[in-house]
């Protein structure tokens, strides 16, 4: 198995924010300087965007964060999928009644623990949760004290795992063998994509917001 970049910036691309950057590693501060210096600004959660308006921005944006990233030792991924934080806000408007969808960042992996014990899971959620570095998260939750958490499946280059957080009555049950078991998501392709918009420093297609697509289990 090869050792992770203890510094990385994880690209993907976003119909509401454009270019979106997650920082991993251990000396993701150093990954954080490059973005900032790039001229991606903070979003909530941690993650850090840079809008794609037009094609010569986009290069001017690709090219300063290649810059900036190989003064400070940073390692640069695509990813081929789009910004969780948009999947998590698909998600929220799909589930009956009122939902959040709020963004978490873990870009050290030991950062993720401090969650596990809140879940209420026996499937493959916590498992990853347990034995992957699951740099994103997305915490879905209704007024009823319901709450949620979403990941990109690993191991996958597509789906996504959902599963429970524990209620206050049922707390530190994560590891009772009959708790419910997460769901992998999948997104299925809408009939009629529409002209996708591409990462600028590999090209790789991307999600937009003109067709929204459905969520079979």
């Amino acid at each position: 198995m090869s050792t992770p970049p203890d510094a990385e910036i994880i690209l993907s691309t976003s119909h509401t924010h454009g270019l979106v950057a997650i920082t991993s590693g251990e000396r993701f501060l150093d990954a954080r300087a490059a973005l900032h210096e790039a001229g991606f600004s903070d979003l909530p959660g941690g993650a850090f965007a840079a809008p794609l308006r037009g094609a010569q921005a986009a290069r001017d944006t690709a090219s300063a964060l290649v810059h900036r990233a190989h003064d400070h030792g940073v390692s640069i991924t695509t990813s081929s999928r789009p910004y969780l934080g948009d999947t998590g806000q698909d998600i929220a408007a799909r589930l009956p009644g009122a939902w959040t969808a709020t963004v978490e960042t873990y870009p050290r992996r030991h950062w993720q623990e401090d969650i596990v014990g809140s879940l209420w899971d026996s499937g493959d959620l916590f498992q990853a949760m347990v034995h992957d570095h699951v740099r994103c998260a997305i915490v879905l939750e209704n007024p009823a004290g319901t709450a949620l958490l979403l990941i990109e499946r690993p191991g996958h280059a597509s789906g996504y795992l959902l599963g429970a957080f524990a209620t206050e009555e049922y707390d530190d049950n994560w590891d009772d063998p009959h708790a419910p078991r997460s769901i992998v998501l999948r997104r299925s392709s809408p009939r009629r994509p529409s002209p996708t918009p591409s990462c600028p420093i590999t090209a790789a297609p991307c999600t937009t917001g003109g067709s929204t697509p459905s969520w079979p289990r």
